[in-house]
Formats: structure tokens, C-alpha cells, sequence
């Protein structure tokens, strides 16, 4: 891998964006040239690795202003939906249903979007700053393949806290907030957690993501973290709802479900021409193993497992706003 810096603005066109460098006093964006890749991969890391692996891959460093800048000359995709979601709910397994489709293209979760997201300057440059995100997600959408003409992104769980800045910006684009039984959703979190519970740890940068002061941050347990930060999820969401988003329960996501979620976004018919025996291999496995291991049902095994004290937790954190959601989730 080799970094350089950019001469012509225009020799990025057909470049990725796969990190923003922090500086002394501002941010600086690395690209990467990955060539043909179409994003395959369960997750938009998995894909910058690989790629960044190779040694004959090329990189560069622009100032963020070359975000919108590159916009305007790149061909690229207007987005067609977006996925918020609780966390372990199902939205990797929407993700590669959706990526199934030959029209499709699916970025998950990239790292400069959660970057930029809950950068600083969304407050103190937030004109600037809704502008690099437009250009950032218009360069993520370049096609990587002649037939692409759907373009869907799966933002991190906890990217749900800045929905009402998203829609500001994209106002027209639908979105779908998929949520799960919140017992599930902490028993995984605990054994297992996402890679933002790494806040927990560092209070200071608590928040920039989840607005919650570093000393009670110090004095949360990881249980009491968790279901404060999904009830916060729940609640931007709900909070959204006239907006006309969309709520989706774990359970209900099947094979037969995918194409009245790809009707919501607009994408109608091209669901019904993939063999049923696609998307029925799609569900079968672990969505995030590109090994292709086989998918075993958890959820009795998670309700069997929960200590009392997070039972409490949910009822008293969670309990109403799952209510909420289930009033108001889509119908399949």
C-alpha cells in the first residue's frame, strides 16, 4: 500500500473514502483505490481490509472539502433507503438480502460516516458539516457496476442519535428502524458487545456519541450503559415516526418479508425475480460470516440467560418504548 498525495482532484473519481484523519486542527480524508470491488462483503470494513492488504493498493489524503468537490464529478447513486437499527437485530441479514438484489448496491456501516457523524464539527461547523456528509455518502454511491441502479446504506446502531441532522439533508430518502425484544438485545450486548461499548471505557469521549457526561459515564454499570443507550435509540426513532419512517421487528424479517420491505423503498418487482432458494441460503447462514457458517436461532437461549437485575433494567428502560415500536411496526 502506498499514500500519496492528490495532484488532480479528478484522478479520485472511482475512489473510496475509507477514513477520516484526525489532525491538530481539522480532519483530512484517506481514499482508497479498490478497484472493482462491489462491496460484497457482509461489512464495508471487511472489504477496506482486504482491499488495503494488498500491497499494490494506491492511497491518498484530501482535506474534507474534497468530499463535495469529488461529488460533483464522480458518477454516483442517489440513495434509496436507509437502515437504523437497536443493535443485533437482524440488520447485517437485511443488508446482504437487499445486496442480493443484481440492481443493488449496499455499504454498511463505513467508518468515515460514524466518523463524521459524531465529529465536532456537526455542531460548531454545521454548515460545512452537512455538506461533507452529502458528499461523502454521494461518493460512497458511485457504482461499481454498470447495472447498479439501487443504492442502500446500514448506518451503525448508534448513528439513530443524529436521524432528525440525516433527514435535514435527506428528507425524501426512506428509512427503516429495525428493533428487536429488548432482552435479546442486552443479553447479546453483554456477552458480546459492539464495538461502541468502547465509550464505556473512555468516558471523556462519551459525548460526542451518546451525550452522556463522563462521570456518569464512570459510575454506570456495563447493564445500566446498555439500557440507557438502547432506550435513547428507541426514542429517536419513535421520535421520527411522522416522518414516515418504518419499524421492523427482528421476527418479522423472513424471505417472504424482504419484498415488502424492498416495496417501502421503492424497489418493487426485483425482489420476486430472485429464486426463492437465494434469499432461503441468504437466512440460513451467519450473516456476518463470510465462512458461511450455519445460523442457529437464539433467542430462547438468550431469555433463559438473563440475570434478574437486566430483566429490571429492560422493564424499567425498555418495556415502553418496545411498546411503542410494536404499534407502530410495518406489516409484512
Amino acid at each position: 500500500m502506498t499514500t500519496s498525495r492528490v495532484t488532480q482532484l479528478a484522478d479520485l473519481v472511482g475512489w473510496t473514502p475509507v477514513e477520516l484523519v484526525a489532525k491538530p486542527a481539522s480532519q483530512a480524508v484517506q481514499w482508497a483505490d479498490l478497484g472493482s470491488s462491489d462491496f460484497g462483503e457482509p461489512t464495508f470494513r471487511m472489504t477496506v481490509e482486504r482491499g488495503l492488504a494488498c500491497p499494490d493498493t494506491r492511497t491518498k489524503v484530501t482535506g474534507l472539502e474534497a468530499l463535495p468537490q469529488l461529488a460533483g464529478m464522480a458518477p454516483h447513486l442517489s440513495p434509496s433507503g436507509f437502515i437504523f437499527h437497536m443493535s443485533r437485530v437482524g440488520s447485517t441479514l437485511l443488508a446482504n438480502a437487499l445486496r442480493a438484489l443484481p440492481s443493488s448496491l449496499v455499504i454498511v456501516e463505513p467508518r468515515p460516516l460514524n466518523q463524521l457523524l459524531v465529529s465536532p464539527f456537526r455542531h460548531s461547523r454545521p454548515a460545512d458539516w452537512s455538506t461533507w456528509l452529502a458528499g461523502l455518502l454521494a461518493v460512497l454511491g458511485q457504482p461499481r457496476r454498470p447495472d447498479q441502479k439501487h443504492y442502500f446504506v446500514k448506518f451503525s446502531s448508534h448513528n439513530i442519535l443524529q436521524l432528525d441532522l440525516i433527514r435535514r439533508i435527506f428528507p425524501e430518502v426512506p428509512w427503516l428502524f429495525l428493533y428487536r425484544d429488548p432482552v435479546d438485545v442486552m443479553v447479546s450486548n453483554l456477552e458480546r458487545p459492539a464495538r461502541w461499548y468502547g465509550v464505556h471505557q473512555n468516558p471523556p469521549a462519551g459525548p460526542n456519541i451518546f451525550d452522556i457526561a463522563p462521570d456518569r459515564l464512570r459510575s454506570m454499570s456495563p447493564a445500566a450503559f446498555f439500557a440507557e443507550v438502547f432506550r435513547a435509540f428507541c426514542h429517536a426513532a419513535l421520535a421520527a415516526a411522522p416522518a414516515g419512517g418504518a419499524f421492523v421487528n427482528y421476527n418479522q424479517l423472513t424471505p417472504r418479508s424482504i419484498a415488502a420491505i424492498t416495496a417501502f423503498f421503492g424497489v418493487g418487482g426485483e425482489t420476486e425475480a430472485l429464486p426463492p432458494e437465494r434469499l432461503q441460503a441468504i437466512f440460513s447462514v451467519d450473516a456476518k460470516d463470510i465462512g458461511r457458517r450455519k445460523f442457529t436461532p437464539d433467542a430462547r437461549a438468550k431469555q433463559a440467560r438473563v440475570d434478574p437485575h437486566v430483566l429490571q433494567l429492560c422493564e424499567e428502560f425498555l418495556a415502553e418504548p418496545y411498546r411503542q415500536l410494536e404499534k407502530r411496526r410495518l406489516r409484512l
